[in-house]
């Protein structure tokens, strides 16, 4: 979903728009402490009420995969091919981070989505 009323807004603003944020803290059930590297809490998601919504997207980066298990070809159109793909090289997870910032930097332009 995208929500165009809170780009402009500010940390404080946008916390005013959506509540402030409830924090839970994480414990073990046998009450020994967490190991290192595990979070201390967690942040409950958002519930946006009163800020309508203006459109939704739906998004395919073109395939899913086990990383064991690599498929020799991609789907995913030329401007969002990461270079791994385009290079022939190890393909990982990454891939899709690649497709997703340029559809974040891109996302002001509008294209054909016409698989190459």
């Amino acid at each position: 979903m995208t929500i165009p009323s809170v780009h402009g807004l500010s940390n404080v603003q946008l916390n005013k728009a959506l509540g402030e944020p409830e924090i839970g803290v994480i414990h073990r059930t046998d009450i020994r402490p967490l190991e290192s590297g595990m979070p201390q809490y967690v942040v409950r998601p958002s519930v946006v009420s009163g800020i309508p919504y203006d459109a939704t997207k739906i998004i395919d980066l073109g395939r899913s995969f086990h990383t064991t298990d690599v498929p020799p070809f991609f789907h995913t159109p030329l401007f969002l091919r990461a270079p791994e793909i385009i290079f022939k090289d190890k393909v990982d997870l990454r891939i899709d981070l690649w497709s997703m910032g340029c559809m974040v930097r891109f996302r002001h332009y509008t294209w054909d989505m016409t698989y190459v």
